[in-house]
């Protein structure tokens, strides 16, 4: 989520992106709360209205965002997805937000979820990550979220192959994840504009409806 080509990391498209939803809920004057979890905890916010909690809702994000994560507390996020299945009794509009589904819920914690509530998965990623890949010059890279570092040599089209093909392969898993379990998509890339690309989203989505 800390990666970013551009100007914007994918973490700033999901806080804008949070922001943008809270915003227009609160103006419509409906309720709206959040799950929010990482690595090591996860914390349910009750649906309510008002000013006041969609401040709170976006300082817990931020917060998350600065805890470190660790792997072997892993366990303690995946347990938490039952308690928003038991707490969420009726049908709601549930948005998630991330960019990658498949590491977060299970193929039943998921069906769950798709099948109580209208799920969307709000894909935010990098151009970098699906466009071209550069065929020169010697590239670092590091995971924020676990510190593992690596250099890859571009130079090589042979390990530019592979890369292409790695790529290809997770994104061909997330789309089919996605049709299986019938959830909608809406992608966002750090050099995309937040507010018209949901727009965009929702007026294809009406004209379906």
């Amino acid at each position: 989520m800390y990666f970013g080509s551009k100007e914007k990391t994918k973490k700033d498209i999901c806080l804008e992106t949070t922001a943008t939803l809270l915003f227009s809920a609160f103006k419509s004057n409906d309720k709206f709360g959040a799950y929010i979890f990482n690595n090591n905890k996860a914390e349910f916010i009750p649906l309510k209205k008002g000013k006041g909690h969609l401040v709170r809702i976006l300082q817990t994000l931020i917060q998350f965002f600065e805890d470190n994560n660790t792997e072997e507390e892993q366990e303690k996020s995946e347990i938490n997805h039952k308690k928003i299945q038991n707490v969420l009794k009726s049908k709601n509009l549930c948005f998630f937000i991330s960019d990658d589904i498949q590491k977060s819920f299970t193929d039943k914690e998921i069906k769950i979820l798709t099948r109580k509530h209208d799920f969307i998965f709000i894909h935010s990623f990098d151009p970098f990550e699906y466009g071209e890949i550069p065929s020169h010059g010697l590239f670092y890279f590091m995971d924020s979220e676990s510190g593992k570092e690596a250099f890859i040599d571009f130079s090589e089209e042979k390990i530019r192959n592979k890369f292409q093909v790695l790529r290809k392969q997770r994104k061909e898993k997330s789309d089919n994840f996605l049709k299986k379990n019938r959830i909608d998509q809406i992608e966002i890339s750090t050099d995309d504009e937040v507010f018209s690309q949901l727009l965009k989203f929702f007026k294809l989505r009406q004209l379906r409806f």
